[in-house]
């Protein structure tokens, strides 16, 4: 796979931080920053300018990581991040936290976790979050159960879940899997649409939507 570097810079000063993500331009679906990761790794950045504690110090899940962007930056912010993936992802994953982990103020380190798959030993492994980070991971049918599943497992009604995707209407075979998601979640999960005048300005699109969700 051929390799390429993008930038995500932090911040609205003349001097800014910035995250260096390695990306892989042949491959699966996770080896590339999506739009979704971007919204919510912005509006995770508006939280911590309006809140500068919000996620220093807490435990923190991303689930489906890809390239680790929007963990990276909750750790950036001082969250004790675990940024999880497939065994497949694991090495760009990998990577990602290792380039980057100096100019996070709080701590990031991966593990391989399969959607509903031995979810009792992971739970012994990965410290129980107080924040579970979710981006544009409704994509295939067969995952919608386990990602729930695993959701299911690693959350009680103080978690907070966000969760960031790309709406893809025109394809009647996933607006019918988002659908499913959606139907499925609202069985456990209170759910509540962030506001586009919440995001950030230049980092939000009609076709993305960021949500919160805490169990029920």
């Amino acid at each position: 796979m051929e390799d390429c570097i993008r930038e995500f810079e932090i911040g609205e000063g003349e001097v800014r931080p910035t995250l260096h993500i390695v990306q892989k331009t042949i491959g699966d679906v996770g080896c590339v920053v999506w739009d979704a990761a971007l919204v919510l790794a912005k509006y995770l950045e508006r939280l911590c300018s309006e809140e500068k504690d919000f996620l220093r110090g807490k435990k923190v899940l991303e689930l489906g990581a890809g390239t680790g962007l929007v963990g990276l930056v909750a750790a950036y912010f001082g969250g004790d991040v675990t940024l999880t993936d497939l065994p497949e992802m694991f090495p760009l994953l990998g990577e990602n936290v290792r380039r980057n982990a100096l100019i996070c103020e709080g701590r990031a380190t991966s593990k391989v976790l399969i959607w509903g798959w031995d979810l009792g030993q992971s739970k012994n492994e990965i410290p129980r979050p107080d924040i579970i980070l979710v981006s544009d991971c409704i994509y295939y049918a067969e995952s919608v159960d386990p990602l729930i599943e695993t959701l299911l497992e690693f959350s009680d009604s103080e978690t907070l879940i966000l969760m960031s995707y790309e709406t893809r209407m025109e394809f009647e075979k996933h607006a019918q899997l988002e659908r499913d998601f959606f139907d499925k979640m609202k069985k456990s999960f209170h759910e509540t649409e962030i506001p586009k005048d919440e995001l950030h300005p230049e980092f939000t699109s009609d076709d993305i939507r960021v949500l919160r969700f805490k169990k029920r």
